[in-house]
């Protein structure tokens, strides 16, 4: 019985181990351009926001939610760098929630008061079944060459500093083919 009461004391005094970090979410550049990512949202003052309205620009796609304070701060990265980059790119937020959210939507999108559209995404997108392969989770961050082809990718959110970097290697990688 000592035994016991002396190893059940040894035990509650050994700190448990602690559990593995799970590795933060990786960005990816594909060696080459990958294929053209075509998309059609609608935005959230009545229009819509095409793939081929955004050719000619390198464009940053943030996929956010308006309940995720991530998704929040992921949006003021995107404006920083979209005045920072203004006109050189093409910016733009994809709202993952259902149309009959759009009161909380448009109350998201007031308070990250963006310049840029702010679009709903269409049932397949977040599913990861849409124009972005794969990636359903918020935030994320895509970035399209001037031909609408996915270069970039990132899971989690990212700031201002680590975008720009990437569009700026990814622009000198995938200058636009239909310049002389």
């Amino acid at each position: 019985m000592a035994s016991l009461l002396l190893a059940g004391g040894l035990l509650t005094g050994c700190p448990a181990t602690p559990p593995a970090a799970e590795p933060a979410p990786a960005a990816t550049t594909p060696t080459g351009p990958g294929p053209v990512r075509s998309f059609v949202f609608a935005t959230l003052d009545g229009g819509q926001v095409t793939h081929t309205m955004l050719r000619g620009r390198m464009t940053v796609i943030a996929l956010v939610a308006p309940f995720d304070s991530a998704s929040q701060a992921q949006a003021r990265f995107l404006e920083v760098l979209a005045q920072r980059h203004k006109p050189r790119i093409n910016a733009m937020l994809v709202v993952f929630d259902h149309p009959n959210n759009r009161p909380l939507i448009e109350i998201f999108a007031s308070k990250v008061d963006v310049d840029f559209p702010v679009a709903l995404a269409d049932p397949a997108t977040p599913a990861g079944q849409g124009p972005f392969p794969g990636l359903n989770a918020v935030p994320s961050v895509i970035i399209l060459d001037r031909q609408s082809r996915e270069v970039w990718r990132h899971q989690g959110m990212v700031d201002a500093k680590t975008l720009s970097a990437a569009v700026s290697a990814n622009d000198a990688l995938f200058p636009d083919e239909s310049a002389p």
